[in-house]
């Protein structure tokens, strides 16, 4: 076998791409507002000074304390979100993963959304159609919710070491 048959094994025919579901203009509309928040996400990210503290960086926003700390003790689920995702635009990603894991994974979605995104309005395909002809959502979504409670047990034994 020569290279160019071995080549040719490999090629995707272009019915493949064909049949791929497409957008309508309503879904692009939707996309183009997500990849702008995207794009304002990291940009705000990018503005804040991580609260050495490893949290309430959000105040910088104008945002209030946090009613559930302040109430409880205890930190809430999103403890740290904001400065772990601020300390990740600035490319720290061991000081943001030991501040809130699911902050990291926050700025880590918010990157793949840009290219997802980018990729879907520039060649038209459906990301709404695909992601829920593959229940991907979903189980996504599953994995999210296990690891936002994972993030928080640590968040509560990294405060109650007094590590954050």
């Amino acid at each position: 076998m020569d290279l160019r048959e071995g080549l040719r094994r490999f090629e995707i025919p272009l019915d493949f791409f064909r049949s791929l579901p497409r957008s309508d203009a309503s879904e692009k509309a939707v996309q183009l507002v997500l990849l702008l928040s995207c794009i304002a996400l990291l940009a705000i990210g990018s503005l804040l000074k991580p609260d050495p503290r490893g949290f309430a960086t959000h105040a910088q926003l104008g945002l209030p304390p946090c009613a559930f700390r302040a109430l409880t003790g205890i930190p809430c689920p999103s403890c740290g979100m904001t400065t772990a995702f601020a300390l990740a635009v600035r490319f720290d990603f061991g000081r943001a993963l030991l501040t809130q894991p699911v902050g990291l994974l926050a700025f880590f979605g918010t990157i793949a959304g840009l290219f997802l995104l980018t990729t879907s309005l520039i060649s038209g395909l459906s990301l709404r159609k695909l992601i829920d002809e593959g229940r991907f959502a979903s189980r996504l979504g599953v994995l999210i919710l296990l690891f936002i409670i994972v993030s928080w047990l640590y968040k509560i034994f990294s405060v109650w070491k007094g590590v954050g």
